[in-house]
């Protein structure tokens, strides 16, 4: 697929369809409600796919372009879905948001689906050409430690030329189809890539130009035979497009020996033909030393270096071979038995342990487009936080995901109907959160407006509800002179934590949105902002957890301390805490429903209990004797025994 198919994609609906407008005002909220939940759905993809790519971006491991392509073609299709269901739910925002995503689309997919340089250059050098002679020299020495080599060379352009554009493609398809080079699926890729080159015709400029030079190398070494040799070698740049000289130097030293391998990047031989063998030959034997390409050992090389199908140097060399000049032919068959790969004569880096992803062109490619897919620059209590000033796929996601969660709450309070949607919860007395009903959440619709907590049928918000009131919050921790003045400071210095600038729908409601199986959970407290959100059914598969925590009174420094303590304290109980500056999220999935109920309480426990933390997180001693009281509970709360009763 190219880029421009895959923008064609993304094209914007044509159709008008805002928001439903059936008259019965129950069905209206049921298909708000769906699109709702497959908006949440598009969301945490989308939160995952970002995970995914900052990982990759960690160079623990090599990867290749199909998985760069896998995770920006991911992540636009979550965003795309994410504006396509805001605009059934709040369609206002929609024509700037997919305007924002088509300018970003381009961007992005412009850079991972590269456009191949322009060649220029002959196809073929003959045997009398300097550079033809260098390399030919060069190899010949490294195969034998003879000099005086001569043959003809396909240059980098001529082997471009043959992988042209619907070759190259199928190559490409066939790589992303397979999931990319993996040990598992290696063999049979191989084989499969290099039967299709083999099976692939030489352009007919390409083979006159290749039988020309062959005659003319004839007349120059005759009664010789022709090892055909394939080098490939990662481009640097134009000066790259011709074959240089290759080492210069004798092997025999084995630092020479390894500079010299890794000069030539890798070197394959093939089967040796007569030179007075017919054009067919010939070009077969051109076909099949440039199937190496896809061998095994190619194949890694090309991912270990991150290398794209373009910067990828090729050539062919057809190397005239003297009488007992030492140099094995290669016999049909295999060499280890398992897999094609045959005639390799350098191939230094192919798996030698060196990590050469950073800087690589496949790792700038990711890089380069995760810097619009990753970055979060909108502020939501901003008053620039609007559609028009998304800069990036994280920031439209972000964006959505305040319209939606506004949206369904507004659809209860804001119209009238808050007797039918929206109740105050009531455990005891009346608490400051709001429960919106989604849908099968409570036991009976009560007529009033207030929902008490036994009337609540929500799985996964239950057990939540249990961990913010197990145990009662001590009110803010005590303050050195330092902490009150960082958070005196951060108050005056930051505009963001006037509460007037702060968005009413936030500053006012601490409120539940559920189902039977489904909860999300919005609270904030000051400038602290926690949010929870999971299913909770027998379906395993299909069960999470996400816990996340941001913002804070007091300076940077104390709030990231905070943000980490907290990453720490829920790495134990098997979540996977991702820390961004004074933030941080923490995902579980594929969780049985017990466990999933023990975790939730443990989430909101955390939900109460990190209040106002940052404004002591440079206290060790204060930290320290929070960190194993928090602990201790938590720990509580999971394995079900009861928390000690509050001085």
């Amino acid at each position: 697929m190219t880029w421009r198919h895959l923008l064609n994609f993304f094209r914007r609906p044509g159709d008008a369809a805002s928001t439903p407008t059936p008259t019965d005002d129950r069905k209206l909220f049921e298909k708000l409600h769906h699109s709702f939940k497959l908006f949440l759905t598009e969301w945490n993809n989308f939160q995952e796919t970002m995970t995914q790519v900052e990982y990759t971006l960690c160079c623990d491991h090599p990867f290749g372009m199909q998985r760069v392509r896998k995770l920006c073609t991911g992540a636009a299709t979550q965003v795309f879905q994410c504006i396509r269901q805001l605009r059934k739910l709040d369609p206002v925002p929609c024509d700037a948001l997919f305007s924002r995503f088509a300018q970003l689309q381009e961007i992005v997919a412009g850079q991972v689906y590269e456009r191949e340089i322009d060649i220029d250059g002959p196809d073929v050098l003959p045997c009398d050409h300097p550079r033809a002679r260098a390399l030919c020299d060069a190899i010949s020495r490294w195969l034998s430690g003879a000099r005086g080599g001569v043959g003809i060379v396909v240059t980098h352009a001529g082997c471009r030329r043959f992988l042209r554009d619907d070759l190259q493609t199928e190559i490409t398809r066939r790589i992303q189809a397979s999931g990319g080079p993996v040990r598992a699926r290696l063999t049979k890729l191989s084989q499969s890539l290099g039967d299709l080159v083999r099976a692939s015709p030489v352009p007919d400029d390409l083979a006159r130009q290749m039988c020309l030079q062959l005659t003319a190398l004839r007349d120059a070494a005759p009664g010789r035979r022709l090892l055909p040799c394939l080098r490939l070698w990662p481009l640097s740049g134009r000066s790259d497009l011709l074959p240089d000289s290759g080492p210069s130097y004798a092997p025999g030293d084995a630092l020479a020996d390894a500079q010299g391998a890794q000069n030539l990047g890798l070197l394959f031989k093939g089967a040796s033909i007569p030179s007075d063998a017919s054009p067919e030959t010939f070009l077969s034997a051109f076909r099949d030393v440039l199937a190496n390409a896809q061998q095994r050992t190619a194949l890694v090389y090309k991912r270990e270096h991150g290398l794209t199908e373009f910067s990828v140097g090729l050539c062919v060399v057809f190397l005239a071979l003297p009488e007992n000049c030492g140099i094995a032919d290669v016999q049909e068959g295999t060499a280890d038995g398992d897999c094609r790969d045959v005639g390799i004569v350098g191939a230094a880096g192919a798996e030698d342990g060196h990590d050469y992803m950073p800087g690589s062109p496949v790792f700038r490619i990711l890089q380069n487009a995760a810097q619009y897919i990753l970055p979060l620059t909108l502020d939501v209590d901003s008053v620039d936080f609007a559609a028009r000033n998304c800069a990036t796929y994280h920031d439209i996601a972000r964006y959505c995901h305040e319209r939606a969660i506004s949206s369904m709450f507004a659809v209860g309070s804001g119209k009238g109907h808050a007797d039918k949607h929206v109740k105050q919860l009531r455990d005891g007395i009346l608490k400051q959160f709001w429960v919106v009903n989604l849908n099968d959440g409570f036991v009976v619709e009560p007529k009033g407006p207030v929902i008490d907590i036994s009337q609540i049928t929500s799985r996964p918000m239950l057990p939540l509800w249990r961990g913010m009131n197990v145990y009662p919050w001590q009110g803010p921790p005590p303050m050195d002179g330092k902490g009150f003045m960082a958070v005196l400071f951060e108050a005056t210095a930051n505009p963001h934590l006037d509460p007037a600038a702060q968005t009413a729908y936030f500053s006012e409601k601490n409120y539940f949105m559920i189902t039977r199986n489904y909860c999300s959970l919005h609270s904030r407290f000051g400038f602290h902002f926690v949010s929870v959100e999971a299913r909770l059914s027998e379906r395993k598969r299909e069960n999470y957890l996400i816990f996340q925590l941001r913002g804070g009174a007091a300076d940077i420094e104390r709030r990231i301390l905070r943000v980490r303590l907290v990453a720490e304290l829920l790495w134990e109980f098997g979540f996977r805490p991702q820390v961004r500056n004074d933030a941080v999220a923490a995902r579980l999935e594929g969780l049985t429903p017990e466990d999933g109920e023990q975790l939730l309480a443990v989430a909101g426990y955390m939900t109460i209990h990190t209040r106002q933390l940052d404004m002591i997180m440079q206290d060790a001693a204060q930290v320290g004797e929070r960190r194993e009281r928090m602990l201790s509970h938590c720990r509580a709360l999971f394995t079900g025994r009861p928390l000690p009763v509050a001085d």
